[in-house]
């Protein structure tokens, strides 16, 4: 059985956004550009000399997908890559990955429980890491949405831009906390010592993940995160015990929980999930903020940091028009709900999409 959708047309509909909507691309003579209309590139190493020049070209190609380079190049149209002498190249994390298993079944095509957990990637990756731990300007620093179901965050200035591919990878590992392990902050001579006040970055966070957990949490959630029943009553019945000796290092001012410290730091180090490769390709093609995404109709669009939490595509980053009827013969689901017979446009299109892609076969 096919899912039947009124007729929406994508070429007409990314034509008439193109045609109103001027895209400015910072230093875009210095990048080379991609597009795509079966595949998200079919064809790349084009350049540009201005914006006009490029916004031209979406109006008359209408391509689906527009990427453009995060390295900045003397010669961006050459090929191969190595003779467009790259200069620098902006540093970029992709985030589209929750860190959970989610169980949304393979009818669901918008999941928002994954999304929300992105979102809040994206806000930690930014506040704890880019600008608490490395210091990058705020100023420095550009949030995208990616337009289908993460973010890119681009730092484009400063001496980050310069990274090698190695250094970059470092980075990665260390927000991914790839390079830490429960000995790089706890000491076992005698009781155990481990992240007071004092501390800052990772360890200062677990500190601050740990009190809460104990402060907050019963019995039968703190089960559920790993502890046994008998580390589950202890640290009910000794909350305020455990945190004053946790607040000034000593982890072990009630014995016997050390295991589920080390459980609760697994789950801990995996609050990031970032793509890479992104990341240490410095030749990398990503999408053109303020474009179209060809999967789901939606706007790559620029967002300050305060506007993700509340981010929502299908009404903050959408195309509007007119709403049609849709007839679910397969029961997709977008958020968690079954789309209904009427739908509005911004759904339409973005049904209209994935059927393109094969989503709805």
């Amino acid at each position: 059985m096919t899912a039947v959708i009124a007729s929406v047309d994508i070429h007409n509909t990314f034509k008439a956004f193109y045609s109103s909507n001027f895209i400015p691309v910072s230093r875009v003579s210095e990048r080379e550009f991609g597009f795509g209309v079966l595949k998200k590139i079919d064809y790349r190493h084009l350049a540009f000399k201005s914006d006009s020049e490029f916004n031209t070209f979406l109006v008359r190609e209408v391509p689906l997908f527009a990427s453009y380079s995060t390295g900045f190049y003397s010669y961006p149209e050459r090929r191969p890559i190595e003779s467009k002498e790259l200069k620098s190249a902006e540093l970029v994390f992709d985030l589209d990955s929750p860190n959970f298993k989610c169980d949304h079944d393979s009818k669901e095509l918008f999941c928002w429980k994954c999304f929300s957990n992105i979102k809040s990637q994206c806000v930690r990756l930014v506040e704890d890491f880019l600008e608490g731990d490395f210091g990058i300007p705020p100023s420095s620093i550009s949030i995208n949405y990616s337009g289908s179901k993460g973010f890119h965050i681009h730092v484009s200035e400063g001496p980050w831009i310069d990274l090698n591919s190695v250094e970059r990878r470092r980075l990665c590992d260390y927000v991914e906390g790839k390079s830490f392990k429960f000995e790089s902050f706890f000491k076992k001579k005698g009781p155990l010592k481990g992240p007071d006040l004092q501390n800052k970055g990772w360890s200062g966070r677990f500190r601050d993940f740990v009190l809460r957990i104990i402060s907050t949490e019963n019995e039968d959630e703190l089960k559920k995160r790993g502890a046994t029943i008998q580390q589950a009553r202890k640290i009910v019945e000794n909350k305020l015990v455990l945190a004053d000796g946790i607040k000034n290092g000593n982890w072990d001012r009630i014995r016997g929980l050390e295991s589920f410290w080390r459980v609760l730091f697994e789950s801990f180090a995996k609050i990031l999930v970032v793509d890479d490769s992104v990341t240490f390709d410095l030749h990398r093609l990503i999408r053109v903020p303020g474009t179209l995404h060809g999967e789901t109709g939606f706007i790559a669009k620029k967002l300050d940091l305060s506007e993700v939490d509340d981010f929502d595509p299908f009404f903050d980053a959408s195309l509007k028009g007119e709403g049609i009827n849709f007839k679910n013969e397969r029961g997709v689901k977008i958020k968690g709900e079954v789309v209904g017979e009427t739908i509005d446009f911004p759904t339409a299109l973005f049904l209209e999409c994935k059927k393109r892609f094969g989503y709805l076969r």
